[in-house]
């Protein structure tokens, strides 16, 4: 079956959004839902892939950008409110896992116990 260049890059964006979700899950386990928005990029020659989305910790959605390898950015600028909500929210003792609802850029859903 032959794949046109955008179906492929797709089929890779949605392969990596969802190693990131995986790593997102280990890296931040307070959070319940992430939401991916784009197909993500490579920023710059030799930059590891990244991609924005809007992460829920504690009822709370938060800016991050994050990519394959655990390397998770989370946006604050000129929000300290937003910062400290984080540091509350993180600074809890982990009672027990978390399910993470992931919702890939072209709409699908899954699950992450």
């Amino acid at each position: 079956m032959y794949m046109s260049k955008k179906e492929n890059n797709e089929e890779s964006s949605l392969s990596k959004q969802r190693l990131a979700a995986l790593s997102l899950k280990k890296e931040e386990p307070y959070v319940t839902k992430v939401e991916f928005i784009g197909e993500g990029e490579h920023p710059g020659v030799g930059a590891s892939w990244v991609i924005g989305a809007k992460a829920t910790m504690g009822g709370e959605v938060f800016d991050i950008s994050l990519g394959t390898e655990g390397n998770t950015a989370i946006h604050f600028l000129g929000n300290e409110g937003k910062k400290k909500r984080y540091d509350e929210i993180t600074n809890k003792e982990l009672s027990h896992e978390y399910p993470l609802e992931v919702i890939y850029s072209n709409g699908k859903h899954e699950v992450l116990e």
